[in-house]
């Protein structure tokens, strides 16, 4: 639903959720200087799904978990974030992320957050997951892991993709942050996807990378905003006449800033 802390842009999140109506929980959006950030809500999500519903977001940068979002609608269906180990250490983030039941990912070893995951989904809740692991610096989508796949066809749930763009603009990874007001941030939602009788993870990974990078074209085409100059045309992509660094080069650069926390993405 794009990444993943902070208010950043098409960040890939996952919404899978067990059986019953799909709703969605409402979450206040991340503020700048004391007033919500606009957002703009393109929502295309069924109101009954078979066996459960879920969804996904990426590309660039969005929000911390918490505060990522989610389509407005009726309660109560709570949504449970995968995020990464370290947001649940000390402090009021921390704490809250504990009390809320979000989901922490040692990105080395995911195994516990997926089965955590996994018992969350049978509880009735929706889990919410990052797939592409970290913040792209391209703001394009960056490849998927399979995890969610495989999460989704073990549980028998759908995918549902959820693209927002926008958000890195005011804040994001590399120092980039705004207090400037009334920035658009454009969050949309895709079909469900579910998983064809004899459908691998890798095959269901790649019709989500595809569904991903068509919302996130599309959220880009209507975005209603462009930059005001030449020194302000960081948060496009490069083949959108951004100075944003390539798909390639900015996989190097995740890959680098991901190991100066002692971290990795292998």
């Amino acid at each position: 639903m794009a990444s993943t802390a902070a208010t950043r842009i098409a960040m890939t999140c996952f919404f899978i959720s067990a059986p019953s109506d799909l709703k969605w929980n409402r979450r206040r959006l991340p503020t700048q200087a004391g007033r919500p950030a606009r957002p703009v809500w393109d929502r295309k999500v069924p109101a009954k799904t078979e066996g459960g519903g879920g969804g996904g977001g990426g590309a660039p940068p969005p929000p911390p978990p918490p505060a990522a979002g989610a389509p407005p609608g009726p309660p109560p269906r709570l949504v449970r974030f995968m995020a990464k180990r370290s947001l649940f250490g000390r402090g009021p983030v921390g704490w809250g992320m504990r009390r809320m039941g979000h989901i922490p990912v040692d990105r080395t070893s995911g195994a516990v957050a997926y089965r955590r995951a996994r018992r969350w989904l049978e509880r009735g809740d929706v889990v919410g997951v990052f797939p592409e692991a970290t913040i792209s610096r391209s703001w394009l989508v960056k490849p998927l892991r399979r995890g969610v796949a495989a999460l989704a066809i073990e549980a028998g749930v759908p995918i549902v993709p959820v693209v927002t763009w926008g958000g890195h603009r005011i804040l994001t990874v590399d120092g980039h942050r705004s207090l400037r007001r009334r920035i658009p941030v454009t969050i949309r939602v895709g079909e469900p996807l579910t998983a064809a009788a004899g459908e691998t993870a890798e095959e269901l990974t790649a019709r989500l990378q595809d569904a991903l990078a068509a919302l996130l074209d599309a959220a880009m085409d209507a975005y209603p905003d462009s930059p005001r100059g030449d020194d302000d045309r960081w948060w496009l992509p490069h083949d959108r006449g951004g100075t944003a660094p390539d798909p390639e080069t900015a996989h190097a650069l995740d890959i680098a800033a991901v190991a100066r926390i002692g971290d990795s993405l292998e």
